[in-house]
């Protein structure tokens, strides 16, 4: 936290700066000169451009969970700056949103995850690099869990058909949740036994690196698939689906 002297250095230095401007102010009045006004120009209020980056990246440019993440990061930090004006952010601004972010609790990956976010503001505002290397929070990702051969099978015996086909079409495309999700059986092709990754803006589903893909599968999950379409009733799935749910046939009504 900043310290009693820290503050009142602040503030000293605010209250130069402000006299400074009022001085050229006074001094281009008796020469005649008109001045705009220091606090508009081509500076933006903080508030401002958080408001307008976000309607830059609303869903559909970015999903809607990501899109609920930015502006939580970006409107506190909004709220927690001391500054004003966008183009008065510096380094130490980044520092203490960082230092705030500990206090209330995030780790570090997540405190480096929102000062990226905010970093990214400034960046599409022409500032750049306000943080240095040695500033950002220094987290080690933990190795993903690895399910042994036991395991899965465990698993496998307590699934139900359709939970059984499901698990095996992660385990086997490696697909993300959403990629799954939103897979339908025009992206499956039982002759060449790839599945693909394919876009559906009609949903809304955009894809993460915005490029398509063919994933090869083996025999043995195409014909669960097949297993799988024909115990489907079609006429309950007119999205065709593979994995429809309740919840996302509601959302797409």
């Amino acid at each position: 936290m900043e310290s009693g002297a820290g503050r009142a250095l602040r503030i000293s230095a605010d209250v130069l700066e402000q006299a400074r401007r009022k001085a050229i102010e006074l001094d281009a009045g008796k020469a005649g000169i008109e001045v705009a006004d220091p606090q508009e120009g081509d500076r933006i209020r903080i508030t401002d451009a958080v408001a307008s980056y976000l309607k830059e990246i609303e869903p559909p440019q970015r999903e809607p969970k990501t899109y609920i993440a930015y502006k939580y990061c970006l409107e506190l930090f909004a709220q927690i700056c001391r500054k004003t004006y966008l183009q008065e952010v510096n380094r130490e601004d980044l520092l203490q949103f960082i230092r705030k972010l500990y206090e209330m609790g995030c780790g570090p990956r997540t405190a480096y995850n929102r000062a990226a976010i905010v970093s990214q503001l400034l960046k599409v505002n022409g500032m750049q690099g306000v943080l240095h290397k040695r500033d950002w929070p220094k987290y080690v990702d933990p190795i993903r869990p690895i399910y042994e051969g036991e395991e899965l099978k465990a698993l496998f015996v307590a699934c139900k058909p359709e939970e059984r086909t499901l698990f095996l079409f992660y385990l086997l495309t490696g697909m993300r949740d959403k990629e799954v999700r939103y897979c339908t059986w025009r992206d499956v092709d039982f002759r060449s036994h790839v599945v693909r990754v394919t876009a559906k803006p009609r949903h809304g589903f955009i894809l993460k690196n915005k490029e398509e893909r063919e994933i090869p599968v083996p025999a043995s999950l195409m014909a669960e698939l097949r297993a799988h379409k024909a115990s489907q009733d079609q006429q309950s799935n007119p999205n065709n689906f593979v994995f429809p749910t309740m919840n996302l046939e509601y959302r797409r009504r």
